[in-house]
């Protein structure tokens, strides 16, 4: 009886583990699906959180948006020399 409750206990706890969806953090290299990949040449500096102001002169490079389960998409926005008709595009919705 022991060993037949091991198994059952296992294998409920495998279905629970497989319902969390757990495997993707697994299979995909362990890469959190909240990182961000940049390229190596490209140069990167912190966002300051505690309340500074940021002050400077740029142009806008994108959106963006928290989607309902509370991940955040970045939309960029097209290069002003690609032609409208050149590549379709959906318009997002927030």
């Amino acid at each position: 009886m022991f060993d037949i409750g091991i198994v059952l206990s296992l294998g409920f706890l495998l279905a629970a583990l497989s319902a969390l969806k757990l495997s993707a953090s697994v299979t995909d290299h362990g890469l959190s699906r909240d990182s961000i990949q940049v390229p190596q040449d490209a140069q990167v500096s912190p966002v300051p959180t505690d309340g500074t102001k940021v002050i400077g002169r740029g142009t806008r490079v994108g959106e963006v948006y928290r989607l309902r389960d509370g991940r955040l998409v970045y939309v960029t926005t097209p290069s002003p020399s690609s032609s409208p008709s050149s590549s379709p595009s959906a318009s997002p919705t927030p």
